[in-house]
């Protein structure tokens, strides 16, 4: 069941959030939303709730990581001058994206990511802070040492590495982890 959901309700969706292409109505925010807390609730009356809700936990960590893996992939190789613009442009529409889908998947952090890290799994972290670990290490530490000799600093990129490695960072600050200057609010 966890497979089925995954595939026809929430990967399209979080695809389509990621990547900028299909805007989140309100209507199919609300639709995907009650179909997790229906599959959790399900789970629950058959005592599956745990496992139902770590089944579509990880099927959004191995999104996000695939995800971040074609970015770096697709990054410019011939030329390192277009490589800050294009990690600006990837960080917006991710970024966007990231808060929309936390957000969206706000019912998997109450329930299943918190209960967990209060049973002391560290580990398993909101669904915000899944997708900033997915970029830092798939696309900062990836294209990092490029970006380091064309402009910013090491000092900078370690700042915006440390700063995807808090719990505690807002959606109102991933402006400033943009390599060139950030966006305008």
């Amino acid at each position: 069941m966890a497979e089925e959901l995954w595939r026809t309700d929430l990967e399209p969706t979080v695809n389509g959030i990621l990547t900028g292409n299909e805007p989140l109505t309100f209507a199919a925010h609300a639709a995907v939303y009650s179909k997790i807390f229906n599959y959790v609730a399900e789970g629950k009356a058959k005592g599956t709730s745990e496992a139902s809700q770590a089944q579509i936990y990880t099927q959004v960590q191995n999104f996000l990581d695939e995800h971040t893996k074609r970015i770096s992939a697709a990054a410019p190789t011939s030329d390192d001058g277009e490589l800050a613009s294009y990690y600006d442009t990837e960080w917006d529409h991710f970024s966007s994206g990231t808060a929309v889908l936390n957000r969206l998947l706000n019912y998997l952090n109450r329930h299943y990511v918190l209960r967990k890290r209060a049973e002391g799994h560290l580990n398993v972290v909101t669904i915000r802070n899944l997708a900033l670990g997915s970029w830092r290490e798939n696309v900062l530490d990836s294209l990092g040492p490029r970006l380091e000799r064309i402009g910013p600093n090491k000092e900078q990129i370690e700042s915006i590495r440390i700063q995807l490695n808090s719990e505690d960072l807002l959606d109102d600050k991933f402006k400033e982890l943009r390599i060139t200057s950030p966006q305008p609010a």
